[in-house]
């Protein structure tokens, strides 16, 4: 419970599920920053908040001469912080710039609203569904982006996880882990992203030369598909058909027949058929393989990328904080660039249909 007070009378309202956060604030009165635990008085015609002490020192409401203007304090703190150039971390509250991401102290997440805090209130099945946590208690799942390590966890060459979570930033908590597991026992994880989007996931984090060589073998075999179904279209439809009819006729992997068989086929082809089948089959198995490559290497990859580039990062900057400004500049996403190239895969991927 939390009171709320005016002058000597006293309205008692319950908070639970309120996502009031006063520790953002100072009490008016002595200027004192609120924290957890404080015993917050808050005036019930303007909203003003202050420690109680000081509230009973005072005697009424700090604002009390603009009540009758109709001042309203969350309104005013609204509009001041969205005029505000810095933000207050909720966490160690350190005073930031307002596009901050993290926090350069302590690492934790810079966001709008409640700081990335989602609240809720605990439910309780035995008591139909109804806020059993105790009275005045507020509570939240964080989102720490740090995966639960500690931010000054070494993940390789000097490199903490804190670093680590600034320069990646989205998904950040999935690779602290990933990352302090690949140091920590030299093992990785199989990257499903990597596996099904190859160049194109690798672009999207930022690993522009290793991205660049995969997309352009990928284009190139996606090419060789595309110019063996565009021009020879019916002959590989009738050639699918046939090895099929091969495949199955003799019993499927029956062994040397099947073999034999396919073999005689391929022999049976002019060399221009010949040449353009085995491309084919050939770019088709090249793009499985690197998928399967990427699956593989692809976290280790961005493991490497990330430690290189916050290193070198630490080593040029001026300072701590130009270092987080730098991290958080050139870490992250190029989402734009991503889009492109799927879209332009889109655009390849359903051109036969649309020229045969």
């Amino acid at each position: 419970m939390r009171f709320y007070a005016f002058g000597t009378q006293k309205i008692t309202i319950n908070l639970i599920g309120d996502a009031m956060d006063y520790n953002k604030y100072s009490c008016p009165v002595c200027s004192k920053a609120f924290s957890d635990g404080d015993d917050i008085v808050v005036c019930p015609i303007c909203g003003t908040p202050h420690h109680r002490t000081c509230f009973e020192e005072q005697g009424h409401c700090f604002n009390e001469e603009k009540h009758a203007e109709g001042f309203s304090f969350l309104k005013e703190s609204k509009a001041t912080e969205e005029n505000c150039q810095t933000v207050i971390c909720s966490n160690c509250k350190a005073e930031l710039p307002k596009d901050s991401l993290f926090c350069n102290k302590c690492g934790f997440p810079v966001g709008k609203g409640e700081n990335r805090h989602t609240a809720y209130s605990r439910r309780d099945e035995e008591n139909n569904g109804e806020a059993s946590a105790p009275q005045g208690m507020y509570q939240t799942i964080v989102m720490d982006p740090m995966g639960g390590l500690s931010p000054d966890t070494d993940i390789g060459e000097g490199v903490t996880v804190g670093e680590a979570a600034k320069f990646t930033k989205n998904n950040s908590p999935f690779y602290s882990r990933l990352f302090n597991q690949i140091k920590s026992i030299g093992r990785s994880r199989f990257s499903f992203v990597g596996f099904i989007f190859g160049g194109g996931w690798m672009l999207y984090r930022k690993m522009y030369l290793r991205g660049a060589i995969v997309t352009s073998i990928t284009a190139l075999l996606l090419f060789i598909e595309l110019y063996c179904t565009v021009a020879y279209g019916n002959f590989l439809n009738e050639a699918m058909n046939a090895l099929t009819n091969i495949v199955y006729g003799n019993g499927l992997f029956a062994g040397g027949d099947v073999t034999a068989s396919i073999l005689e086929y391929f022999q049976s082809l002019s060399l221009e058929h010949g040449m353009v089948l085995g491309a084919y089959f050939i770019a088709d198995l090249g793009s499985l393989v690197i998928k399967f490559i990427c699956g593989f290497c692809c976290n280790r990859w961005y493991y490497r990328h990330c430690v290189k580039k916050i290193k070198d990062i630490n080593e040029k900057a001026a300072g701590k904080e130009d270092a987080d400004s730098v991290l958080q500049t050139k870490g992250g996403v190029n989402l734009a660039l991503a889009v492109s190239l799927m879209v332009s895969y889109l655009v390849i991927s359903f051109l036969p249909a649309l020229l045969l």
